[in-house]
């Protein structure tokens, strides 16, 4: 008989894996704890969402995210039409 193993890796847990692999330290290693508003649980500082839950640990830092995707994406959009290849070269031909 086979057992699974589910194991839940967030972004934080690779990037720190990252950072540990390569010796690259961290500025938010020094800060204290983060507690959740949900369950309580103590969270490493850096860190987007509770260990324990898998909420928000912080509200605006998700909505400063959100709003970098959207102009990501709203530029890929541009991109994709050439949009920005024409602006590129109206800014060439004012330049010169």
């Amino acid at each position: 008989m086979k057992y699974w193993v589910y194991v839940h890796l967030n972004n934080d847990d690779v990037n720190q894996a990252i950072r540990e692999q390569y010796g690259i330290s961290n500025d938010k290693d020094e800060e204290k704890n983060i507690e959740c508003s949900f369950c309580n649980a103590e969270n490493k500082p850096g860190h987007t969402e509770c260990r324990n839950c898998g909420r928000i640990l912080s509200l605006k830092q998700e909505t400063e995210e959100e709003e970098k995707r959207e102009v990501l994406e709203r530029l890929a959009e541009l991109e994709k039409k050439g949009i920005l290849d024409k602006i590129q070269k109206l800014g060439q031909e004012d330049a010169k």
